[in-house]
């Protein structure tokens, strides 16, 4: 799925990158930080920084099971606007 994602985006090494992984509302947080984890290593082994993402229940469905994996390729110094203090619902940072 992360190699699909990857070709989709035209994410190469040296890209930055964002990951978000959304449950689909029966999926638990462990089984969904584990699918990030794994995809994490994967962009990483494939050379891609990536800034801190989110693994939670963005747009459920009751009872649905499964998740939804976002990935995006960042335009240089978007990084710095994702690390910025925001309080907005379903993005939350304290900032650097």
């Amino acid at each position: 799925m992360v190699e699909r994602l990857m070709a989709a985006v035209k994410i190469k090494p040296g890209d930055q990158a964002l990951l978000i992984v959304d449950g689909s509302g029966a999926t638990t947080t462990m089984e969904l930080l584990i699918v990030y984890r794994a995809a994490t290593k994967i962009l990483e082994e494939a050379g891609v920084s990536l800034v801190p993402g989110l693994a939670d229940e963005l747009l459920t469905v009751q009872e649905m099971a499964g998740f939804q994996m976002i990935l995006c390729r960042l335009l240089q110094g978007a990084d710095a606007l994702l690390r910025a203090k925001a309080n907005t619902p379903y993005w939350t940072s304290l900032g650097e």
